[in-house]
């Protein structure tokens, strides 16, 4: 039986041999700062590099701290509440940072954006299609 999904946005993304990244706004206290984030469906949460918080003027280890196991290895974070920008929706909720500044990842979770809109992927062309709405 064939379902029917209408999406109110699309955006074509950079296929790169780290996967599907999208250009992401991050905003806090009148601040915001522009970088590229891969989505990860496996991620629990958003996690980025800590220069970004720095931007933002947020202190870091004042978030609320969180151990969290990787492939890579084991590391902790910081979560505050920021807006999220992202194919046009302005969410808003905790993402994490790195506590080193040695890390060099921007990750599109679950938690903050992808359980916040309904996502669709056609990744059969170059460049591929993202299809985003809010439920």
């Amino acid at each position: 039986m064939p379902h029917h999904i209408t999406y109110s946005a699309s955006e074509n993304y950079r296929q790169t041999g780290i996967g599907i990244v999208l250009p992401v706004r991050l905003r806090w206290a009148g601040n915001e700062v522009r970088l590229e984030a891969k989505i990860d469906t496996g991620a629990d949460f958003c996690i980025f590099e800590r220069i970004y918080a720095e931007t933002l003027g947020l202190d870091v280890e004042s978030g609320v701290r969180q151990s969290f196991g990787a492939v890579t290895g084991d590391f902790v974070a910081y979560g505050h509440e920021v807006t999220l920008v992202a194919m046009g929706f302005e969410l808003t909720g905790i993402c994490y940072f790195f506590e080193t500044g040695e890390t060099r990842k921007n990750v599109l979770g679950r938690n903050g954006w992808l359980n916040k809109i309904r996502l669709g992927i056609d990744d059969t062309g170059q460049p591929g299609t993202l299809y985003a709405s809010q439920p």
